[in-house]
Formats: structure tokens, C-alpha cells, sequence
């Protein structure tokens, strides 16, 4: 198209089908035996599109976008096989022009457009329960007082979002609702709330010992109840936080995101993946979970800050030895939530040591969806290598043990290294085969990150 006010460069227009003719060709080539090839590269985006060959020098081409395309044509001539190439950048706008000499086919495109944004007709509502509605519509001409209706039947239902992707509100409103849980106890919140509110006290109590019924079983963790265990108790949880807040769906958080984002990191760097650039991500900020202070290893700022491990206060109630409520073999004396993101002061998988301190991975995720066959086989991959090393990662262990190096004489660098790697474990093993007792007294022998 001829755009006389186009002084320098190509001009053409998006959505329309335009013709790149190639000039210049030498007398020497056949035009009814070339061949061309066009492929426009969209400055801004990367973006690429590809023309189709229209006869000799010459190729059709739609651009998609407004914006600078950089446009490669080759010329191939199949007599000689000559190969011509050149390039040229283009312009891609939209051009008003007077309705009056629009083309057919633009004149009903726009019509139709035109109608659409009065066809098209939209009313805001709230729906303040889950179940099926049916929504009945009337929309009323003031010029004609035609009314015309229609009706739809639609679900209400909650979704359940990515952590990472869900709207400001959305994660302002629960984790607000989280911490009134931790606020506010069962008792009280039944009157304030309802009959579903239960506080975390509740659940951590429920969550602790059905874990440590006695020392030789897990009915969370080590059955094949693990996954059914766990989603029912995410339910329940989720309808305390609907009672103080019925906007609030329980997000999800994909961990598998977290590896490939530091792994990203390491590479852009050219070094070796380092676990503790996680808790540099967005989730362990301020506004979300909070970050843990590195001397007193619990959160300091925000909503989570200084948040209280409850006392149990009777003796049939599964406690640390300090009264906390912790697993028997969790020597932790602080009263608040810690975590220590190491293991005896080891970076955990800074030795490759991906089978016990492995942060689970899309690859892992994919295998045990993929390739395992089993339930008794599922369940337990799913416990411990696709979901495990979070906990162990996140809460670590800490305490006297930073110390071990003590040992070195005795044990020597290897097992004193495999001590420390395995710290999370230890305690949980010498407990259950009774090969120590857990004291009742104020002696921190090794302080282990909880669950």
C-alpha cells in the first residue's frame, strides 16, 4: 500500500495480509524458477512470524503485533541454486482511515465489533455460598423498553491457587485469617467465628500426636495413610480459616519452583547451587512467612514475628522435654517457632548429598507419577523424597551440635560430617529403639528443627 506521508522505511499494518516483493533481482535468474522464504522478527518480543511463498520474489506475510519487525527473505533459485538473502525493517501500525473508503471486509469488521461491545452486557455479582445457582439476567432498552432475559445455570466453588499467584488481597486475607488461628483460641473463636473454627493449637495437638502415638508408630507419616492423612487435615484447616474469613481458598505452594529458581541463579552466577539462596525467595520475605533471624533462629519482623510454640499443660499430652509443644525426642528450649536452615552448622547440600537433604524437584514429582506402579511404594516416595526434605531444609538442626567438631579426634572428619548430615534424624531413632531417655531437665544436648 502506498502511505504517502511515509517518508523513509516500510509501513504495514497488523492483521492484514501484506506482500513482500523483492526488487533488484539480476537478469540472470528465471523469476518463474525462484523460490522465497520470509520470517519477520518482532523487535520488542522475539516474537517471529513466517511468510508463505507467493511465486517468484515474492511473499505473503501477516504481522501480528504493533511494533519494529526486522524482516529476512532468502531468494532460491532452483536452476542455479543461487541463493540470494537481504533484509529490511518495517513498521507495523494501525492506520485510521475515512469510513467512507474503508474496504468491504473492513467495514464489516468493524461493524461487528461495534455491535459486540453492546451485545455484550455485563453485571458484577457475589456469591457468599458454595453450591449450583441459577442466575436469571434482564437487560431493559431505555430508548425502546424492550426487556429481553435469559438465565444460566453456574457453580460456586472454591479454587484452590498457587501461593505465588494469587492477587494481594487474597494473600493478605489468609494469612490474616492463619494468624487469628494463632491468636485465638478454639473456645473463643466458636463464638466469634462458628462451629468450624478451630485454633492451631488444635491442630498442632492433633498433627503431634497422632505422629507420636507411642514410640513405635507414625499414623501420619509412616502408613499409607500419609497423603489421605494429610489432605484431611489441610480440609479442616481450610474450613477454620473460611469461618474467619469465607473469601479465603487454601493456596498451594509448589516447592519445586524454589529449586529451579535458585538452580537458575547458581548457573547465571557459573557456581554450585547453594541451598541457602531459598530463603532469599519471595516466600520467606517480610509480608508473607518471614525470614528467620540467624542468632535467635526465629522470625523477627512481620505478622510471624516472636510467634509462640505452645506449653502443654497436662502430662498424658505428647511434649518436649521442656514442656513445648514438640516431639519427645526435640530438645528445643526456645518458646518460639525456630528454624535453622542448616544442619549442625553444615550447609545441607553443599556435598551432593541429594538423597537425605535433597530439595524435591519436578524430576522427582515426575517419576513418582510416572513410573511408580505401587500405593505402598507411592506413599512412602511421596512422604519423604518428594515432600520430606522441605521440613528438613527449612527447620534443620541446631544447638550444642554446632560443637561436634569436638569429636574429630575420636570419630575423625568423615562420621563426625555424616553426624551432622544425619542430625535430623538422630534424635527421632535414639528415641523410638529407646536407646536414650529424653531428660526432663534444662539440658540441651542437640536442638532439632520441628516439622
Amino acid at each position: 500500500t502506498d502511505y504517502h506521508w511515509v517518508k523513509d522505511g516500510y509501513l504495514v499494518e497488523p492483521y492484514r495480509s501484506t506482500a513482500v516483493s523483492i526488487t533488484g533481482i539480476p537478469d540472470t535468474l528465471d523469476e518463474s524458477k525462484l523460490t522465497t522464504s520470509c520470517v519477520g522478527t518482532h523487535k520488542q518480543s522475539g516474537e517471529k512470524i513466517y511468510g508463505t511463498n507467493s511465486g517468484g520474489a515474492q511473499c505473503q506475510m501477516k504481522f501480528l503485533k504493533v511494533g519494529d519487525y526486522t524482516v529476512e527473505a532468502s531468494i532460491i533459485s532452483s536452476d542455479t541454486e543461487q541463493v540470494l538473502t537481504t533484509s529490511m525493517d518495517v513498521q507495523s501500525r494501525y492506520v485510521r482511515r475515512d469510513i467512507r473508503k474503508l474496504t468491504e471486509e473492513d467495514k464489516a469488521n468493524y461493524l461487528n465489533a461495534a455491535r459486540t461491545l453492546y451485545d455484550i452486557t455485563t453485571c458484577q455479582m457475589k456469591f457468599l455460598k458454595v453450591g449450583d445457582y441459577t442466575v436469571e439476567a434482564s437487560v431493559i432498552s431505555s430508548d425502546t423498553d424492550q426487556i429481553l432475559t435469559t438465565s444460566v445455570d453456574v457453580q460456586s466453588r472454591y479454587v484452590r491457587r498457587d501461593i505465588r499467584k494469587i492477587t494481594e488481597e487474597d494473600k493478605a486475607n489468609y494469612l490474616n485469617a492463619a494468624r487469628t488461628l494463632y491468636d485465638i483460641n478454639t473456645a473463643d473463636g466458636i463464638q466469634i467465628y462458628g462451629e468450624n473454627y478451630k485454633c492451631m493449637i488444635y491442630f498442632g495437638t492433633l498433627h503431634l500426636e497422632n505422629s507420636v502415638p507411642d514410640k513405635y508408630h507414625d499414623h501420619l507419616h509412616d502408613g499409607l495413610g500419609f497423603l489421605t492423612q494429610h489432605m484431611s487435615l489441610t480440609n479442616e484447616y481450610e474450613l477454620a480459616l473460611q469461618s474467619v474469613n469465607p473469601s479465603v481458598a487454601m493456596p498451594y505452594w509448589d516447592f519445586t519452583q524454589d529449586m529451579v529458581i535458585i538452580r537458575d541463579k547458581a548457573k547465571a552466577n557459573k557456581r554450585a547451587v547453594d541451598y541457602q539462596d531459598l530463603w532469599e525467595l519471595d516466600l520467606w520475605q517480610d509480608d508473607f512467612f518471614g525470614t528467620s533471624d540467624t542468632h535467635l533462629h526465629t522470625v523477627t519482623k512481620g505478622r510471624w514475628a516472636y510467634t509462640r510454640v505452645p506449653k502443654i499443660s497436662r502430662e498424658t499430652e505428647v511434649a518436649n522435654p521442656y514442656g513445648y509443644m514438640r516431639a519427645p525426642w526435640n530438645l528445643d528450649v526456645s518458646p518460639y517457632i525456630t528454624r535453622f536452615h542448616k544442619s549442625c552448622g553444615d550447609n545441607m547440600g553443599s556435598k551432593g548429598d541429594y538423597e537425605t537433604n535433597q530439595w524435591p524437584t519436578c524430576a522427582i514429582h515426575h517419576y513418582a507419577v510416572s513410573s511408580i506402579d505401587s500405593w505402598a511404594y507411592f506413599t512412602g516416595y511421596m512422604a519423604i523424597d518428594a515432600h520430606g526434605g522441605v521440613h528438613r531444609l527449612i527447620g534443620g538442626a541446631g544447638g550444642d551440635c554446632d560443637n561436634w567438631g569436638e569429636m574429630l579426634d575420636l570419630l575423625g572428619p568423615e562420621k563426625v560430617s555424616n553426624l551432622r548430615e544425619y542430625a535430623t534424624f538422630l534424635g527421632r531413632f535414639v528415641w523410638r529403639e529407646s536407646t536414650c531417655t529424653m531428660p526432663r531437665v534444662q539440658e540441651v544436648i542437640v536442638i532439632i528443627g520441628v516439622r
